[in-house]
């Protein structure tokens, strides 16, 4: 019986999470989208190129600057690595778009030497800015993978390798890389996925791309047939990498479940070797975060005063609100997936959990689309309803609400609490379970006992990454904006814009000190070593 009801509660959970993508897929081909045709015709080929040449560029860039990180940092012992382990992670707690405001603003000098002949073009060198931009947020998901691998590969094989007369290039090329492959093409694809979605950098530097034309057509024209069809070009992408990033993490997975052995002692740096690759990495982090949040400082110093008024304020209790509301939200749907999995047992359908992950990877201007969607026709329908009975609601009572950005919110970010809700789930041994049954225990002293005691450190590192990304989250807000629901990541965005630095120091400061704490909080509390 209870196994059932998890299995229904379950199932209705996945059906309410994937209601956006119906609901998209509904609009783009039933409804009517005459500026689809327009774009089709004249614009789209640029904007597929422009997301290509972005999403490319800034794999490779991350590519390039991550993974010497990675090898550094995993074969190597220098001064100073105890604390780059984390500070190398920094970077994913500035918001890209800030970062490309901060240093369009610091380059400034830049524009005289625009009459140069090698110069390129203004297009050409903002979409090149936006892959430097993106590159030094997004390494640090390159960083983290390939570390992890190269941590755990065998020292057996290095030193067969050794034995064999291998030089230290052949070594790497022929042993160390292809141990490492899966999670760099992981760690790729999720860099693919954030390009793909990225909105804040693009329409700063003003670079057209498939997602931002979703939202500047249903803002600027209203289109919601156009943007849906859009939306449905960008969808098969997203669904092509993180196919892609679940065959390579489960070869990931194979190949350190084959290759269990004593890892290879790191090797100790000294002389000039041990400040080159203290330089490589403090410089890498002081480029993508320090001196940036450095500026950020120093301006929000300059205008504290000019900072703070109602509406940073108000913009702040929205955030707050919608992220608290979220977090609790995400927690209950993820203990009810756990659960319900837990106490099927084999016969669990584990296909509910995986179509949930979908969200993840979609862009937050997407996911805006297709909720919007269904919302109004509820809408629609809840005011004949209140009409009919001689009653009086607003107009768009969950469309125009902060209902609809907790529901993007947790459509998006479930899978962070999931993830490590599934993992910690597995661990604890089933004779727990059994246990409990002969000792009579009911189902909910036996998760209240048992299970949420032992899941508490998990359901603790989700909630505050859940908290944070909703903190951040610009993509779903900026959709909600027209409809007067500021939150700090759009009302940073909105200074940005304006190049108004008096008013955006100090909630981009806040913004920033919002990614800072769970960066660091958590690497000392899961003691990040590889």
């Amino acid at each position: 019986m209870i196994s059932g009801v998890w299995r229904v509660s379950s199932w209705l959970l996945a059906g309410l999470l994937l209601l956006p993508l119906a609901a998209i897929f509904f609009q783009a081909f039933f409804a009517e989208g005459r500026g689809f045709v327009l774009i089709w015709q004249t614009g789209l080929p640029a904007y597929l190129l422009n997301s290509a040449v972005l999403v490319v560029g800034t794999v490779l860039l991350s590519l390039l600057i991550g993974l010497p990180a990675a090898w550094l940092m995993a074969m190597y012992r220098f001064p100073g690595q105890r604390m780059l382990r984390w500070a190398l992670c920094l970077p994913l707690a500035m918001p890209a778009f800030l970062l490309a405001y901060l240093y369009a603003d610091a380059l400034t000098f830049a524009a005289s030497l625009r009459h140069l002949p090698i110069w390129p073009s203004d297009s050409a060198a903002s979409l090149c800015g936006a892959c430097v931009i993106l590159a030094l947020v997004l390494y640090p998901y390159l960083y983290l993978l390939a570390r992890h691998a190269w941590v755990k590969q065998p020292a057996s094989l290095i030193h067969s390798a050794r034995l064999l007369k291998h030089s230290h290039s052949q070594v790497i090329w022929r042993v160390c890389l292809p141990i490492a492959r899966p999670a760099m093409v992981t760690g790729a694809v999720l860099v693919a996925v954030e390009a793909f979605g990225d909105y804040g950098v693009a329409s700063y530097l003003a670079i057209p791309t498939l997602t931002t034309t979703v939202l500047d057509i249903w803002q600027q024209q209203g289109d919601l047939g156009a943007a849906a069809r859009i939306a449905v070009i960008i969808l098969p992408v997203i669904f092509l990498l993180m196919f892609l990033a679940h065959a390579w993490r489960r070869k990931q997975q194979v190949y350190q479940a084959r290759l269990q052995s004593e890892p290879l002692a790191p090797s100790v740096l000294r002389g000039w070797r041990s400040g080159l690759a203290q330089f490589y990495c403090w410089g890498l982090v002081c480029l993508a975060f320090i001196f940036p949040l450095l500026r950020l400082a120093f301006w929000a110093v300059m205008n504290f005063m000019q900072g703070w008024d109602m509406a940073f304020l108000h913009a702040i209790g929205n955030s707050l609100l919608a992220s608290v509301l979220t977090t609790v939200l995400i927690t209950l749907m993820a203990l009810s997936f756990v659960f319900y999995t837990r106490t099927a047992g084999q016969s669990a359908n584990q296909l509910p959990v995986r179509l949930v992950g979908l969200s993840y990877a979609i862009p937050g201007t997407v996911l805006a689309v297709g909720l919007f969607i269904p919302l109004i026709l509820i809408d629609n329908g809840i005011g004949l309803l209140a009409k009919s009975m001689g009653l009086s609601v607003p107009e768009r009572l969950l469309s125009e609400s902060l209902f609809i950005l907790i529901l993007a919110y947790s459509v998006k970010f479930g899978r962070l609490m999931l993830d490590g809700l599934e993992y910690s789930m597995a661990k604890i041994p089933e004779s727990l379970d059994r246990t409990c049954l002969v000792l009579k225990c009911s189902a909910g002293e036996r998760w209240s006992r048992v299970h949420i005691p032992l899941l508490s450190r998990s359901l603790l590192v989700g909630a505050v990454l859940i908290f944070t990304e909703s903190m951040k989250e610009l993509n779903v807000s900026l959709l909600l904006r027209p409809l007067h629901l500021e939150t700090l990541a759009t009302y940073v965005f909105r200074f940005t814009s304006g190049e108004q630095v008096a008013s955006l120091a100090l909630p981009a400061l806040v913004l920033v000190v919002v990614g800072i704490v769970p960066v660091v909080g958590l690497s000392r509390v899961l003691n990040i070593k590889g």
